[in-house]
């Protein structure tokens, strides 16, 4: 598939910019200050420092709310939303809330088991996000893994974003908005 003709139809520039949040990447491995506002600022950050005044803002899982609240607080900057397999409230905050026993145990499983291909974690972890994973697309995941954060960061990522919540501001969202969702 191309993107070509949707980014003809939207009469932009054809650039991508996609950031490291916070503990990620090529960013600071550091963690601090990992509330919701602190990554909308990075978002608006990244936006600035690219000289974007309006854009299309495109956000994938833990990142949509995070584009979610920026579109609310800057309509004039986004032109449009597309937000795939994301949430507007943290599973901390849904469906009855996640107990702390639940988040302790999957801060443990996660710092315990974060790139490590024949841990429980993920075994779990490949299973929902990569059913029927080959051996080598599992190393490509565990690899990615250990690139991409520290297993005790990615544990205090979790936390945070299992906290973050945006429905209040949905009403506040004035762009055209795409929302991609897979079942099961």
């Amino acid at each position: 598939m191309t993107w070509r003709p949707y980014l003809d139809a939207l009469g932009q520039d054809h650039t991508l910019i996609r950031y490291d949040q916070r503990g990620t990447g090529l960013s600071d491995p550091v963690l601090s200050n990992m509330h919701l506002d602190n990554h909308v600022a990075d978002l608006e950050a990244v936006a600035n420092a690219a000289g974007l005044d309006r854009f299309p803002l495109i956000a994938l899982s833990q990142g949509v709310p995070v584009a979610i609240q920026f579109a609310a607080n800057h309509p004039e900057r986004v032109s449009c939303l597309v937000l795939y397999g994301g949430y507007t409230e943290g599973r901390a905050l849904r469906d009855g809330g996640q107990s702390s026993e639940a988040a302790v145990a999957m801060m443990t499983l996660m710092r315990e088991g974060w790139g490590k291909p024949e841990s429980a974690f993920m075994r779990a972890f490949t299973s929902l996000f990569c059913p029927g994973a080959s051996q080598d697309q599992l190393a490509d995941l565990v690899n990615m893994q250990l690139a991409s954060t520290s297993p005790e960061n990615a544990g205090r990522i979790r936390m945070a974003i299992d906290r973050f919540s945006v429905v209040d501001q949905l009403e506040n969202i004035q762009v055209p908005t795409l929302v991609i969702h897979s079942r099961n």
